[in-house]
């Protein structure tokens, strides 16, 4: 956005794979054991960055402590500035 002219914006968004909660602690480190494995597959890291995208893997903590960090973020904009979906 600086290209834009505006300063100081900053926005992320992010493709999150979720899984049902309560999941077997097993299956969900194998979920996230499978993933990592497929982030690093240098062939799929290609795939996506000639998309423009930077692909990251994380575990369930990381995840959930980004989506919460940016729903507070953006919460607190929302109510500051009264935006409603009316």
């Amino acid at each position: 956005m600086a290209e834009a002219g505006v300063a100081g914006f900053d926005a992320e968004f992010a493709f999150v794979m979720l899984a049902p909660a309560g999941m077997p602690a097993p299956i969900r480190a194998r979920w996230e054991q499978e993933l990592k494995s497929i982030f690093a597959d240098a062939g799929f890291q290609r795939t996506l960055a000639a998309q423009g995208v930077r692909p990251q893997a994380s575990d369930g903590a990381q995840a959930a402590q980004w989506l919460g960090a940016g729903s507070k973020r953006w919460g607190e904009l929302i109510r500051k500035l009264a935006i409603s979906l009316d």
